[in-house]
């Protein structure tokens, strides 16, 4: 049996022959192409963004420099109302030359150095004066600072006691004197007082030293959110 091609078929055939050329094209050619110009679209997209902020940033920067100098400045006059960092031995040492001057011996001194893994929240003073919480009282934290609490016994005169405690107030906000006592000596004959006193002692991070720890703090917080990120997607 002869199988008889006509000229109707042979045109079907060429037509069908163009179609799946076609259709070969679009599936092998054209849709990766497709699919690689919405890939490259976006990245476009991404780029223009990231150009975008980039150029935000490069146009504020000098507002940030300017407020950078400025919070340096603050920072500064603020550390100046309080003592730079010091070792227990410097802080024992200044609190003794303080009491010589004054005429009076110290018995005791038990110094309690922060462990610098926090900055110091400072109540309101007023209430460590009146002991109670006042209105509108609040507790404010202070970057870089840190506190050392100590307490002395001393020994001596009233009056001598009294000048001792009398510079220690006066030396607020560098120190602040949180409790203290007074007791007539007992042994017969004596007109000594001794004075008990406790006082905190308010530090201060250099300058340098506290910007570098704030930037090392905002790169590993940048770190870590990038890390968490990436694990979530």
């Amino acid at each position: 049996m002869t199988l008889k091609v006509t000229e109707r078929d042979k045109k079907i055939l060429i037509v069908l022959g163009i179609v799946l050329v076609i259709l070969g094209l679009t599936i092998g050619v054209l849709m990766p192409l497709a699919e690689d110009t919405q890939e490259l679209s976006e990245k476009i997209t991404e780029a223009e963004i990231e150009k975008q902020e980039k150029e935000m940033k490069v146009v504020s920067l000098p507002g940030i420099r300017t407020r950078e100098e400025q919070s340096q400045k603050d920072l500064t006059a603020m550390q100046d109302k309080y003592y730079p960092v010091m070792k227990s031995v410097e802080i024992d040492r200044m609190m003794t030359n303080t009491a010589v001057n004054c005429g009076i011996q110290v018995t005791n001194m038990d110094i309690k150095m922060p462990d610098f893994t926090a900055y110091t929240t400072l109540p309101n003073y007023s209430d460590l004066v009146y002991g109670t919480e006042q209105e509108n009282s609040e507790n404010t934290a202070f970057d870089g600072m840190y506190t050392a609490s100590l307490t002395m016994n001393m020994t001596g005169s009233r009056e001598n006691l009294q000048a001792m405690l009398d510079v220690t107030v006066s030396q607020n906000p560098r120190q602040r004197v949180t409790d203290f006592s007074w007791q007539k000596n007992q042994k017969e004959g004596s007109s000594e007082y001794t004075l008990s006193m406790s006082v905190e002692i308010y530090m201060y991070e250099d300058v340098e030293t506290y910007v570098q720890k704030q930037l090392l703090g905002a790169v590993l917080g940048d770190a870590e959110a990038e890390e968490s990120s990436e694990t979530e997607e």
